[in-house]
């Protein structure tokens, strides 16, 4: 199953849809992936996951994309790895 972006302006979140969200659909990316299901025999019936690379997505990468923000730069500016790295 695909992963989808939530929206073209958010471009960090990563819609699994049912599928649970796993480390490999964020590894080595500042992306945040989030998937839910709903269940109708629970009267809450809803759960919702969500699967982040710290490396990434830590507070350093959280540091930068703030920093981005204040100086009126794209969030997506900032250091890129050489490669992306897959397990």
């Amino acid at each position: 199953m695909r992963s989808a972006r939530a929206t073209p302006t958010e471009r960090f979140i990563v819609l699994t849809g049912s599928r649970p969200p796993e480390i490999r659909d964020v590894v080595g990316t500042n992306d945040c992936a989030i998937g839910w299901t709903l269940d109708a025999t629970q009267r809450h019936g809803r759960r919702s996951s969500r699967s982040i690379d710290n490396l990434g997505k830590g507070a350093a990468g959280q540091a930068i994309q703030n920093f981005n923000v204040m100086m009126g730069l794209p969030e997506t500016d900032g250091p890129r790895p050489s490669r992306r790295v897959v397990p």
